[in-house]
C-alpha cells in the first residue's frame, strides 16, 4: 500500500512537470507576440524567467522609458 502511494506520487509529479513544460512554450509565444505588437523586443520576455531579478529589471526598464507623445496622426478617430 505504501509502495503504491509512492509510485502514484512520482507519477503525479512527472505529469505535473510535463504539463508545466508543455504550457511554457505557448505562453512564451503569446508573450513574445504581445511584446512585438507593442514595439518591444521579444527577448525581454526571457528576463521574466529569472525569478526575482528579472521582474525588478523589467520594472526599472518600464519606469525609465519616456512617454509616447500622441500626435494628430495617432489619435483615435
Amino acid at each position: 500500500m505504501i509502495l503504491s502511494a509512492a509510485v502514484l506520487t512520482q507519477i503525479d509529479e512527472t505529469l505535473r512537470a510535463i504539463f508545466m513544460i508543455d504550457s511554457l512554450v505557448p505562453l512564451l509565444a503569446v508573450g513574445a507576440r504581445r511584446l512585438r505588437d507593442g514595439g518591444n523586443n521579444p527577448w525581454w520576455l526571457f528576463y521574466l524567467l529569472i525569478p526575482v531579478g528579472g521582474i525588478i529589471i523589467l520594472g526599472f526598464y518600464w519606469a525609465a522609458r519616456p512617454a509616447k507623445v500622441l500626435t494628430e496622426d495617432t489619435l483615435p478617430a
